[in-house]
């Protein structure tokens, strides 16, 4: 999910930054695919008030938490599974080694 969709997302809220998404939601020319600079420079280019450019840089913050605490706690369920998984193919292997074949079972 890029910014403009995140904020868009938070105007609902009673509080600055879903102000700013009330804001961008209205305007169709915010750039949704954009960096930091570039959605300062637009902010500063429509003659933004400075408590919107306090907000967005809250907002981006909070957008940037949001999106690597995901990210993180993806990260760590995907891990986790992993060590799962092996911890089965390991149990696996050893209950494998330990059943008997024709050639063990035959003699």
């Amino acid at each position: 999910m890029n910014f403009r969709r995140w904020l868009i997302k938070q105007r609902d809220r009673c509080d600055r930054i879903g102000g700013l998404g009330l804001l961008v939601y209205f305007d169709r020319n915010f750039p949704s695919m954009a960096s930091w600079r570039e959605y300062k420079n637009y902010l500063y280019e429509c003659g933004a008030a400075e408590e919107v450019i306090e907000a967005f840089e809250a907002a981006w913050g909070e957008f940037w938490d949001w999106k690597w605490g995901e990210t993180f706690c993806r990260w760590r369920i995907l891990r986790n599974t992993s060590r799962a998984l092996k911890r089965l193919v390991q149990a696996l292997r050893r209950y494998v080694r330990g059943m008997p074949t024709r050639k063990t079972h035959f003699q």
